[in-house]
């Protein structure tokens, strides 16, 4: 078989100058093409470029390196090594440095016998092909986006091969990931649209009449379970607290004026008492105007000639001061009623020193307002979230029990003081009593019982039209017990059996459940209410079917 004119040999970065030498001599080319890797440091020196070129020489080859490093380009054209930058380029021989050859030196005088190779032929040629034979190309594995890969010219070159880029595992995982998360939520988004959500509510309208049952029953607290016999039902209250702060502006006038002061004189009228003390803070007063004794005051029954005698010892005088500031209090000398003794006169001098000024303060009736205006806020709520609780607690609710139990208002500032506004705090608690819905429930069923047919009725409501009572309680007794009168309306009418008609229409469509419904024995019209709005078919489970009935007229 004939050797091949040209032989393509990689060089591994790892290779040494021997494995490389090796390589050559193995090869079975005339030419040898050297595919060099980038880094080439074994061939980055003189001395390894010698041997290289002296081990071709020997083996009778032609030597050309495929390579475009910078570092190696100037060390094969100082020892006559050609070199091309690809398998398709043309080999030359790079120029050699300008600095001064190296000393060391390996018989070059075989290399001088080397027959020159042409600059201008590509390694097909040298490889002795004729002109009109079509030249082998062996394609490189380099890096395409290495820079020292040479421009493909347009129409000459093939373009690489864009599809055989190294996945990026690292994005194909994540996207894996993100592909089974998304999988799993519409997974089980279906099956909760599809299986768990869809509900059905059947409004079926029947001949019915209404049935009026009044009772007065028991609520009371302290029950353990029903008693039919009584009647006494099980009673349970809930609490609502509240904490609430109302601020209104202080529109309360006071004096604060310098207060008007004086001398009484306090005298005995009678000697009824061996003597008599008038303590210090006792209010004098004469026009509604007060003043308050700064001292205390002694005075002693005297009896001359078997009458009381009005002497020195039966008279005291002591300082007093005006009630409050205001030049109202400057009075003339006159008389005053002393408070807390009747058998006691006082005369005053003329009272002086009260002057005018206006501040403004909180008056009572600020705070009135402003307490009335938070418990109106707080009743408010306080029904609305009793009635929640006890609804919440399956218990009829006992709207006229709800009592405020607790209440603590203050005022900041308080009344009387000096402001512009006050803040008003509110500490509220309500109570409210409920029945147990189930235990009222059985009594007005067996109440409705006793007057109608129920071999032929039965009542419609599903409370038993407990939601529509109406409840009036009395006076709570002693032992907690509270006395109630319910009026319950029930619509009664044809007897209809809720699970059949469920069965009947589980998983079909609205128009084929209403025929069916509708075909019913009693029932005047039907109506069939889906949820979610994407569901347009009747749930395949009955428990997910509600029965309202209603009379023909439409109330419910």
């Amino acid at each position: 078989m004939t050797a091949p004119k040209k032989d393509t040999v990689y060089i591994d970065v790892d290779d040494e100058i021997t494995a490389i030498v090796e390589k050559v001599q193995d090869s079975k080319g005339k030419i040898v093409a050297l595919v060099l890797p980038k880094r080439a440091a074994v061939l980055q020196s003189t001395v390894n470029m010698r041997l290289l070129k002296r081990a071709a020489h020997q083996a009778k080859k032609s030597l050309v390196l495929i390579t475009s490093e910078a570092a190696i380009l100037p060390l094969a054209g100082a020892v006559g090594v050609h070199v091309s930058k690809s398998l398709q380029s043309k080999p030359t021989i790079p120029p050699a440095p300008e600095t001064k050859t190296s000393t060391l030196t390996i018989n070059d005088e075989e290399a001088e016998t080397d027959e020159p190779l042409d600059p201008a032929a590509p390694i097909g040629k040298l490889a002795g092909m004729e002109d009109n034979e079509p030249e082998e190309t062996i394609d490189v594995d380099y890096d395409d986006n290495s820079e020292d890969q040479p421009t493909k010219k347009k129409g000459k070159e093939k373009a690489p091969n864009k599809k055989l880029k190294v996945p990026n595992f690292e994005r194909f995982r994540l996207w894996i990931i993100l592909g089974g998360v998304a999988l799993l939520v519409i997974l089980i988004g279906s099956i909760w649209a599809f299986y768990i959500a869809p509900r059905a509510k059947v409004v079926l309208k029947t001949d019915a009449s209404d049935v009026t049952s009044t009772l007065d029953i028991t609520a009371s607290p302290s029950a353990k379970s029903l008693d039919k016999d009584k009647p006494i039902v099980r009673a349970e209250s809930k609490q609502y607290q509240k904490t609430d702060t109302q601020k209104v502006a202080a529109t309360g006038q006071k004096n604060v004026g310098n207060k008007a002061t004086g001398t009484v004189t306090l005298t005995l009228t009678d000697c009824s008492q061996a003597q008599v003390t008038v303590p210090s803070g006792t209010a004098v007063s004469s026009n509604n105007l007060s003043f308050i004794t700064q001292a205390s005051a002694t005075m002693v029954s005297t009896i001359k000639g078997g009458k009381c005698s009005n002497d020195s010892d039966a008279s005291a005088s002591v300082s007093v001061t005006a009630q409050n500031g205001g030049d109202q209090y400057n009075l003339s000398a006159r008389s005053y009623v002393v408070g807390g003794a009747s058998n006691v006169s006082a005369s005053g001098s003329a009272m002086t020193g009260g002057t005018n000024k206006l501040v403004k303060v909180v008056s009572q009736q600020d705070f009135d307002a402003a307490k009335q205006q938070l418990m109106d806020k707080a009743n408010e709520a306080g029904v609305a979230d009793l009635k929640m609780q006890l609804s919440s607690a399956n218990l009829v609710v006992m709207a006229d029990t709800m009592k405020l139990t607790d209440q603590a208002v203050t005022a900041a500032p308080n009344i009387g003081d000096e402001a512009e506004e006050t803040t008003v705090t509110a500490k509220l608690t309500y109570t409210m009593f409920g029945m147990n819905k189930d235990d009222v429930k059985q009594l007005v069923e067996a109440d409705v019982k006793q007057k109608i047919d129920t071999s032929t009725q039965q009542i419609l409501e599903e409370d038993d039209g407990l939601s529509k009572a109406t409840i009036k309680t009395q006076e709570k007794k002693s032992n907690g017990d509270i006395p109630v009168n319910i009026q319950v309306q029930v619509s009664a009418g044809a007897k209809q059996d809720t699970e059949a008609i469920k069965k009947e229409i589980m998983g079909k469509k609205k128009g084929v459940a209403l025929e069916t419904l509708r075909k019913r024995p009693g029932i005047k019209d039907a109506d069939i209410q889906y949820s979610p709005f994407w569901v347009f078919s009747t749930p395949k489970k009955a428990s997910k079917i509600t029965v309202v009935f209603e009379k023909a007229d439409g109330s419910q």
